[in-house]
């Protein structure tokens, strides 16, 4: 019998593998650099109430954790060149639909 974490580390390592085959696509990229900009991987999530902090941190956390994923399939340079141009743009405060 399995040892219980390693029953837990199989459908971890599918969806990592599944995700990487999604991401690599050019529909996965498109998605991917929609959420780079819309919740950011190097933006601030500082605001002066902390649950908009931790809602801010959340979203970005989620980003991070898909790069992670990701990153061999990433140019580092072009991705950081494109959260810094998002990172302009961002506006911590703006109410988002």
């Amino acid at each position: 019998m399995a040892h219980p974490s390693e029953q837990v580390e199989q459908p971890e390592s599918r969806i990592r593998s599944d995700l990487r085959d999604l991401f690599s696509t050019p529909l996965g990229r498109s998605v991917f650099n929609y959420l780079l900009e819309r919740y950011g991987m190097m933006a601030t999530t500082f605001a002066t109430d902390p649950y908009v902090s931790a809602f801010n941190e959340g979203r970005r956390s989620v980003v991070c954790e898909l790069y992670g994923t990701l990153e061999e399939h990433y140019d580092w340079v072009d991705l950081q060149k494109r959260a810094e141009e998002a990172n302009r743009t961002y506006n911590p405060t703006s109410k988002r639909r």
